[in-house]
This record gives structure tokens, sequence and C-alpha cells, in this order.
């Protein structure tokens, strides 16, 4: 009786220890860079050869090629805006 609980023991034992090293691993997956793109961007459109491509109501789109990851919330710059007449 004393080998089942054991056996009973170990097997939480090794459960508990999966589950906690799972929760642990999520904890790695947090983002290194947090980005604020401005609402006046317009949406996300994609990305290119050149960065990643946001376009605005008016049909503007602007690229941003160079993501920083110096400060909290930082505001990328952009580095390609086209235009619609």
């Amino acid at each position: 009786m004393n080998k089942a609980i054991y056996g009973a023991v170990f097997g939480l034992i090794v459960i508990g220890t999966f589950f906690i090293g799972r929760l642990s691993s999520a904890s790695n997956l947090a983002a290194r860079c947090t980005l604020t793109i401005p609402s006046e961007w317009g949406d996300y459109a994609g990305a290119s050869q050149y960065g990643i491509v946001f376009k605005d109501s008016d049909g503007t789109l602007r690229v941003v090629r160079n993501v920083p990851c110096g400060g909290h919330d930082a505001t990328p710059h952009i580095d390609l805006e086209i235009r619609r007449k």
C-alpha cells in the first residue's frame, strides 16, 4: 500500500512540475518591445520588403522599417510616406 501512495505522490509531483514549467515558459513569451502606433496612421495594411505598412482613411501609406526598442511605448519613425493626390 505504501508503494501505491508513493507512486501517486510522485505522479502528482511530476504533473505539477510540468504545469509550473508551462506557466513559467508562457511568461517568457512577453513582448520585449512595445510600440505605440498613432491612430491617425490608420490600420495595419501588411508588410513589404520596405517594412511594416499602415494605411489611413485618406489613402496615405506609412512604412516603418526600423523598430525602436529603447523605451517603453516608443513611437517608431516613419521611413517612407506615400500620399495620394
